[in-house]
């Protein structure tokens, strides 16, 4: 991996992390609106431990997850598809690192390994944002 690969890498990671925090900021302010509402399905919910609550929530977020995942990958690898130009909305790289950043998209496309063996892969919020540009929102 040379000096721009590991420089975007950087980013891509800090990118990750700011995302991460402004999800679960939004993820709380949303929890709070929901704790003002009551519902009739109260007293259904109560009786559901927190646990279960907590591993029935993270199947269904981790499926629509994978399956918004495989949605935008199989796109991407559609030939039709410009990848450069995808790249270039979603990470609006400079010009000087305009090669590294494209690089560093088809290996997270393809699931290519880095030197640890550890795949590249998009972030939650790249994917969020790919799919919103695969279908038009951006």
């Amino acid at each position: 991996m040379n000096k721009t690969e590991r420089q975007m890498l950087q980013e891509h990671i800090n990118m990750m992390v700011e995302n991460i925090v402004d999800e679960e900021f939004l993820a709380e302010k949303g929890k709070k609106k929901k704790n003002k509402k009551s519902t009739k399905n109260d007293s259904a919910k109560k009786n559901e431990t927190d646990k279960e609550k907590r591993e029935r929530q993270k199947k269904s977020k981790n499926s629509k997850n994978a399956a918004r995942r495989a949605r935008v990958i199989k796109w991407l690898k559609d030939p039709s598809v410009n990848c450069a130009e995808i790249m270039r909305k979603l990470w609006k790289p400079t010009k000087k690192k305009e090669d590294a950043a494209r690089s560093f998209f088809y290996k997270c496309r393809d699931g290519a390994l880095n030197d640890s063996g550890v795949a590249y892969s998009f972030s939650e919020g790249d994917i969020n944002r790919l799919y919103a540009i695969k279908n038009n929102l951006i």
